[in-house]
């Protein structure tokens, strides 16, 4: 059996789409057709989604692995090992087969279970300042109708759900409490096999040389793509939201060609007046974040207390 050697991990909106369409592009790096399966973290129980989520991230299995040629999809939850494995089979001559699920990083139990599965795999973490961070995850929820209150009154509802948990709630604040995360990696694989940058670390052009000598491959020069997850709101957010709960969306990208696509979303998203970060929700989650900050900052060895400067939240 071919293992899967590579794991981006996280964090959720963090800059981990970019990072794996660039090991997407690289000729040594194979990346599963569904770019998050999911596989590991027996902690987080599809049973238990929301119908929401369970509508917008199920995957029927048998229907989809009887398929010579798997379709790429974002994200699913492929439980079944063999399953797993198959998502891999044309990557065996590839030098890295990679795994680009950021619900292990908020899992209890991924890290050992990836350990188990394979103790001499790469772990892949991008950190994003955790107050923009949940204020990018919002805008998404925005956008896809998990949500349709302002950004503070979001937050207060899921952190008064009495059911907690990913696929059950947003955990707006939960996915920005880094260290114990963090620390549940550095608790089984070494130093030299996690590699823990920043979101702003993307842009420095020698990010993507670090990540090659990291994984063992050949620098290759990343080419220009266009900004995945473009942050949006429907102009109609009642019905964005009906059509989210009840799995509409998902069916209707499924029959419309993406020229037609395209054309649909331009009319039904808009980017003109986006809700916008104030000082006072920023304060308020700078203050929260504050002493898992700076505890993340002593375990990866960077100084990250430019993210409690309000400056830098814009």
């Amino acid at each position: 059996m071919t293992k899967v050697n590579t794991f981006v991990v996280g964090a959720a909106k963090s800059g981990t789409t970019s990072v794996a369409d660039y090991l997407a592009m690289h000729p040594e790096i194979f990346v599963s057709p569904v770019k998050e399966p999911n596989h590991f973290g027996s902690d987080i129980r599809v049973e238990e989604f929301s119908k929401a989520f369970r509508a917008n991230t199920h995957l029927d299995e048998e229907t989809y692995f009887q398929q010579g040629q798997f379709e790429p999809r974002q994200v699913a939850w492929v439980r079944n090992r063999k399953n797993y494995q198959r998502l891999f089979a044309k990557g065996e001559d590839y030098t890295r087969r990679a795994d680009c699920s950021t619900s292990y990083l908020y899992s209890e139990n991924a890290a050992e279970e990836i350990y188990r599965y394979n103790p001499d795999a790469r772990i892949i973490i991008v950190l994003r300042n955790p107050v923009t961070r949940a204020f990018s995850h919002y805008l998404m929820a925005l956008k896809y109708g998990f949500t349709t209150l302002d950004f503070r009154d979001a937050i207060m509802q899921d952190q008064q759900k009495e059911e907690k948990g990913w696929g059950k709630s947003e955990l707006f604040l939960e996915l920005g409490e880094y260290a114990e995360q963090i620390q549940r990696y550095l608790d089984f694989f070494p130093l030299e096999q996690v590699f823990i940058r920043l979101t702003e670390d993307l842009s420095n052009p020698y990010f993507y040389q670090e990540l090659c000598a990291f994984l063992e491959v050949d620098y290759f020069q990343p080419e220009k793509t266009e900004k995945s997850n473009v942050a949006g709101v429907s102009r109609y957010p009642k019905v964005n939201q009906w059509l989210t709960a009840n799995n509409l969306k998902k069916r209707m990208g499924q029959i419309i060609p993406k020229p037609f696509r395209d054309r649909i979303k331009k009319i039904y998203y808009t980017n003109v007046n986006l809700p916008t970060l104030n000082e006072a929700d920023g304060q308020y989650l700078a203050d929260y974040y504050a002493d898992d900050i700076r505890t993340t900052a002593q375990l990866i060895d960077r100084d990250l207390e430019h993210w409690l400067n309000p400056v830098l939240w814009k």
